[in-house]
């Protein structure tokens, strides 16, 4: 898996090399050093690969800011592109500095990455009323928290404020669709947390569903195992629901899936064979899939994470050209269906978020009138 990854950032350093050992002849022509000596050639390409270097280690924070500047440094060069079919003679030699200085690049990629900090770190909430037509006993207050990526981000003190703002929703339900911990969570943190979420009380109790970095599988040594886990949220109070089925009061059933990256998980149909038609049906799915079956089967909701709405542009936009997933953030309706798609409480790898918020989302279920 590493030698994966060191493929990956070889194919983004080299040609990201390249472009900066360029960038860098044109910016020691500001202190009168000619593009074509060997010297200038040889400095040009000694700063390039020190920049370019900063991209090696992929999940390093270093090659966010890389990645930032490479992009500032795209969009300078576009308008650069643009202005040059300008006659613009008082502008033209401004202009000619900050291209050639690279100033440009260096302050957006500065407050690209403050603002990315700040967002990630800057947990907001967002609520969604669902209306249904079954005969429920009672309207049903859910929180959903997803994607905490305990370690990546927020700190033990943070956590504590967003858990105290989720205890005061004073909710029926909380539900955790997955990836609350992941492979750089470390035992201790894990079992604080773990702590630290059993103190939210609820009318319901609260459900915990496995995500795919939960189980620690992108790591050959991982500080505990997904049965540690199960066994630390287990004795907490929390249930954890894999490919299970939980009967609520007032008509509601909680339907709790495993990963889609598990072989041999059931499937909706089996699991609904135990659920009476009358029943409004809540789905917890850490990965939005299988909408369309759902939608067929009978879920009447679906709470999911997974995607972080993108966190690092131009991850979102690109997910969504490409259809990794097939929803990306927010509220959408298949018919009947609905399905909640939750950006997460945090991010992974990176402790910014340049794309979507940080979030904990409530959920109201009401019968309509």
């Amino acid at each position: 898996m590493a030698i994966i990854f060191y493929l990956l950032a070889a194919g983004f350093v080299i040609p990201a090399g390249i472009y900066f050992y360029f960038f860098f002849c044109r910016f020691l022509t500001l202190f009168g050093i000619e593009k074509k000596t060997k010297k200038s050639r040889a400095l040009a390409a000694l700063l390039a690969a020190a920049v370019a270097a900063l991209g090696i280690r992929m999940f390093d924070f270093s090659f966010m800011i890389m990645l930032h500047l490479l992009l500032a440094c795209f969009f300078m060069e576009l308008a650069n592109f643009l202005l040059k079919r300008i006659p613009q003679k008082k502008f033209q030699k401004v202009w000619t500095f900050l291209y050639k200085s690279g100033i440009v690049c260096i302050v957006l990629t500065v407050v690209v990455l403050t603002y990315g900090y700040f967002n990630m770190h800057h947990v907001q909430r967002t609520e969604y009323t669902i209306e249904t037509a079954k005969a429920v006993g009672g309207d049903l207050k859910v929180v959903q928290i997803s994607d905490l990526h305990v370690g990546t981000s927020l700190d033990e003190q943070e956590m504590r404020d967003c858990f105290a703002r989720v205890q005061a929703e004073k909710a029926d339900l909380l539900v955790l669709t997955g990836d609350i911990f992941d492979e750089t969570t470390t035992r201790s943190q894990m079992k604080e947390t773990v702590k630290m979420l059993s103190r939210i009380k609820t009318t319901y109790g609260a459900y915990y569903i496995f995500g795919n970095h939960d189980v620690n599988q992108y790591t050959a040594s991982p500080a505990y195992t997904s049965a540690q886990l199960k066994e630390e949220l287990t004795g907490a109070g929390i249930k954890v629901l894999e490919d299970e089925v939980m009967e609520l009061p007032g008509g509601y059933t909680l339907i709790g899936r495993q990963d889609v990256s598990v072989d041999g998980r059931t499937d909706v149909d089996t699991l609904l064979s135990q659920v009476p038609d009358k029943d409004f049906r809540l789905l917890l799915d850490h990965q939005p899939v299988d909408l369309q079956e759902n939608a067929e089967a009978g879920i009447d909701l679906q709470l999911s994470g997974h995607t972080h709405a993108g966190q690092i542009w131009p991850m979102g936009f690109l997910s969504k050209l490409v259809g990794v997933n097939e929803e990306y953030y927010g509220l959408h309706d298949i018919k009947d269906f609905k399905v909640i798609v939750s950006s997460g409480m945090a991010g992974w790898g990176y402790p910014i978020r340049t794309e979507g918020p940080s979030e904990y989302v409530v959920i109201n279920v009401i019968a309509s009138a």
